[in-house]
């Protein structure tokens, strides 16, 4: 978008992309490519969207009389129990999860640079999941290790803010299969944070072979070994312990991960602050209650050893862990898909319910992410505020129908509608500040890194 727009023209530039996919006509055109619609009837298309999405408000949770209820009150379609229950099938789950698919490509191509200085990094990637179980009823369509489950995988993109990847499948699938998935995807000059579910040494040799950069924690079971003169020298825990001081960090030269040395990798030590290890601690001792002793990875270590190839002229020593502390803000958007869309929670449903389910609430997640993302965008670019994305997500959300249905009457109404939601979010979303620590533009913008070339 051109700066010299106003408000309510960036607005109208917005909302056109977002009419190309959720306009009545398309997704009418949609639905009967899929075959939900064959013929003139009660439901509509936008009808049924709008039933999955923001209409079903705890819909996981309700019955359905009170979804035909709501269906009524909101788009005065009048539907029988039985007849709502007879359009939750497959071609109702093909049709929803075409018009996910059609609105996360939407979404990935819209140009945001909330970020607009030049840096080493072309792309900030956070990949991690999420998973749930789901109730024996739920057979044959998501497995997991102990009966069904869902994972999604979320991948994010920091400078832009979008979703790069979104994808459904059975929780028992290995996070670091599926990161190995999205290897063609690497471009030069990325960034790629992702947790150690995700760790491979094969991984971080072909990112860095795509000339693209990461950061990463070192698994426990991986050896480090130093030379000095003829002999290596294995490191181990205790002796970053004995050698470090909370809160210190230390670089190791020419070292071999697991006996090789393919990239020339920095690896960076640091050891956990008091704080932080008593937080760590806590976290733990909590996360055993929940799901017992069994269920938890080992306690956690003041150690942390971190690998990179980001050259030492462009990013010090200091810097990789704080740069890989953005990490958390996938932990923030997950949150929220959980703690406000409630995708975890449903009651017992037909399989292809529930997936309707699923994929409504993930079309309604990827609707508000899109306006958070652009109203973050234009809030920091215009007025130097820096958004709270849960806070906003809170509120667009409860805006959301109002959104939905504006956006099918008039373009000019949906316009106003999203200009006046971003007055209140400028006024009551903010990101608070802690003086102790640094938001995640912060940390973008205080790395001394160098452009590319």
């Amino acid at each position: 978008m051109k700066t010299s727009l106003s408000l309510q023209e960036e607005w109208h530039c917005f909302l056109e992309g977002l009419r190309s996919v959720l306009s009545c006509e398309e997704l009418e055109q949609m639905a009967r490519d899929h075959r939900f619609i064959q013929r003139k009837g009660k439901l509509r298309a936008h009808d049924f969207v709008a039933l999955c999405t923001f209409l079903q408000e705890e819909g996981g949770q309700k019955s359905l009389v009170q979804l035909c209820s709501a269906l009524a009150l909101k788009q005065n379609t009048s539907l029988s129990a039985e007849g709502l229950n007879q359009r939750f099938n497959e071609k109702a789950v093909s049709f929803l999860k075409a018009v996910f698919e059609k609105l996360l490509i939407h979404q990935t191509q819209e140009a945001r640079h909330v970020c607009q200085r030049h840096s080493l990094f072309r792309r900030i990637r956070i990949l991690d999941s999420t998973s749930f179980q789901l109730p024996p009823e739920i057979q044959g369509i998501y497995e997991g290790c102990a009966g069904p489950g869902v994972k999604i995988q979320l991948e994010y993109e920091c400078l832009e803010g979008k979703f790069l990847h979104v994808d459904v499948g059975d929780a028992r699938h290995h996070d670091a299969a599926y990161g190995a998935s999205l290897r063609s995807t690497i471009q030069e000059g990325d960034l790629c944070l992702k947790d150690l579910g995700y760790f491979s040494l094969e991984g971080l040799q072909a990112i860095h072979d795509a000339g693209a950069f990461y950061i990463s924690r070192l698994k426990h079971n991986v050896g480090i070994y130093q030379k000095e003169g003829d002999p290596f020298r294995k490191w181990e825990p205790e002796d970053f312990l004995a050698m470090l001081q909370p809160g210190e960090t230390i670089e190791l030269e020419d070292v071999y991960v697991s006996g090789k040395k393919v990239h020339q990798p920095r690896l960076i030590v640091y050891r956990l602050t008091e704080k932080q290890e008593q937080q760590k601690e806590e976290q733990w001792k909590q996360k055993a209650k929940q799901k017992g002793a069994a269920y938890v990875t080992r306690r956690p270590h003041p150690i942390y050893v971190y690998i990179t190839n980001i050259p030492a002229i462009y990013t010090s020593l200091h810097d990789i862990h704080t740069l890989y502390s953005l990490r958390w803000q996938i932990e923030v958007i997950v949150k929220t898909w959980k703690s406000l869309f409630h995708i975890h929670r449903f009651k017992r449903m037909k399989g292809t319910r529930f997936q309707c389910h699923l994929y409504g609430t993930l079309i309604a997640l990827l609707i508000s992410s899109t306006v958070m993302f652009a109203m973050r965008e234009w809030l920091y670019r215009k007025q130097k505020k820096e958004l709270s994305e849960y806070k906003a997500m809170s509120m667009i959300k409860e805006w959301g129908m109002d959104l939905f249905q504006a956006l099918w009457c008039s373009e000019a109404l949906a316009a106003q509608l999203l200009s006046k939601l971003c007055n209140i979010i400028a006024q009551h979303g903010k990101k608070s500040r802690r003086y102790t620590k640094k938001s995640a533009l912060d940390m973008i913008e205080s790395l001394v890194i160098m452009p590319l070339s």
